[in-house]
C-alpha cells in the first residue's frame, strides 16, 4: 500500500512539471528593448499596424535606410552632443543665423564664457568647421575625476543663406491633436525635391534633437511635388516611458513640411494619428 501510496505521487509531481513546462513554453516571453526585429516599411508608406509600430519602437531601428544623419563619436567613454545658438527676439525664441564666421564665433565664445564661469574646468575649442548649413565650434571638456572620458559639445551656427529664422520652442504639442505652424524659412535656392528631403530630415535628426531621443523613430520619410510648393511627410513615433508600475505611451505622429517654392517659406502641420499602449515598466 505503502509502494502504491509513493508511485501515485511520483506520478502526480511529474504530472505537475510537465504542466508547469507546457505553460512556461506558451507564455510570450517579454523582449528586452533592443532585440525585437524591426518590420521594413515602403518609404511612402501610409498605414502601419499596431504591432509595426510597437515593433519599431522596441528594436534598435532609428530611421530608414538613406535617411540624414550626423556624423558623432561614439564609445563608452564618450559624449557627443549638438547644441544650435538661439537669440530672444520680440520674445520669442529663435535659432540664430549669420553668415559670417567671426560673428558666428563671436557668440559661441560668449556663451563659452558664461558657462565656464559656471563650471571648472570648463569648455575649449578644439575644431573649426562649416558646411552650407552651419558653422560649428568642437568643444571639449574634461573633468579631473574623469579624466578618461571625453564630453563633446559641438556649437552650431546657422548659415542665412541656407535657413533663417527657424522657430524654437514650438515643436512639442499639448493637448492639440494637430497643429500648424510657420517654422522658418529655408533660403537655398533653386528649391528642390532633393534639397527639401535634406533640409526635412536633417531639421528631425540634429536640428529638433531627434539624434538622442530614445523613442524617435521613423517609419517612413516621403517628398511630393504640388504646384508652388514641396510637401514632405514623415510618419514618426514619440514615447512617453511609463514610471514604476506604468506603461509607456506610443504616439504615431503624421508631420507634414510644406515649403514654398518662391519664398521658401516652411509650414509644419503635425496630426497625432494614434497612440498605443507600450511596455509596462
Amino acid at each position: 500500500m505503502r509502494n502504491k501510496i509513493l508511485v501515485i505521487s511520483i506520478v502526480f509531481i511529474t504530472a505537475l512539471v510537465l504542466f508547469g513546462l507546457f505553460l512556461f513554453t506558451k507564455t510570450s516571453i517579454k523582449t528586452p528593448k533592443g532585440e525585437t526585429p524591426a518590420p521594413v516599411f515602403q518609404s511612402n508608406q501610409i498605414k502601419f499596424s499596431d504591432q509595426e509600430i510597437l515593433n519599431t519602437v522596441y528594436s534598435d531601428h532609428k530611421t530608414p535606410d538613406g535617411f540624414f544623419a550626423d556624423i558623432l563619436e561614439k564609445g563608452g567613454k564618450i559624449s557627443d552632443s549638438v547644441y544650435y545658438e538661439r537669440v530672444l527676439e520680440n520674445n520669442n525664441w529663435a535659432f540664430y543665423c549669420t553668415n559670417d564666421v567671426n560673428t558666428a564665433k563671436q557668440l559661441v565664445d560668449k556663451n563659452i564664457a558664461d558657462y565656464n564661469k559656471q563650471a571648472s574646468p570648463g569648455r575649449i575649442i578644439i575644431d573649426t568647421s562649416e558646411n552650407e548649413k552651419f558653422f560649428e565650434f568642437k568643444t571639449l571638456e574634461t573633468h579631473e575625476s574623469l579624466s578618461d572620458r571625453k564630453y563633446y559639445l559641438r556649437y552650431r551656427v546657422y548659415k542665412c543663406n541656407y535657413l533663417s529664422d527657424l522657430q524654437h520652442g514650438m515643436y512639442y504639442k499639448t493637448d492639440k491633436l494637430i497643429s500648424d505652424d510657420y517654422i522658418g524659412i529655408f533660403a537655398k535656392k533653386p528649391i528642390t525635391t532633393e534639397n527639401v528631403k535634406e533640409l526635412v530630415e536633417f531639421l528631425w535628426y540634429s536640428a529638433f534633437s531627434n539624434y538622442n531621443l530614445g523613442g524617435a523613430k521613423i517609419l517612413s520619410s516621403f517628398t511630393e511635388e504640388n504646384g508652388n510648393s514641396i510637401k514632405h511627410t514623415l510618419f514618426e513615433t514619440k514615447v512617453v516611458y511609463g514610471d514604476w508600475g506604468l506603461s509607456d505611451q506610443i504616439t504615431l505622429i503624421k508631420s507634414i513640411y510644406t515649403i514654398n517654392k518662391n519664398s521658401g517659406e516652411i509650414r509644419l502641420v503635425e496630426e497625432n494619428i494614434k497612440t498605443l499602449q507600450g511596455r509596462g515598466n
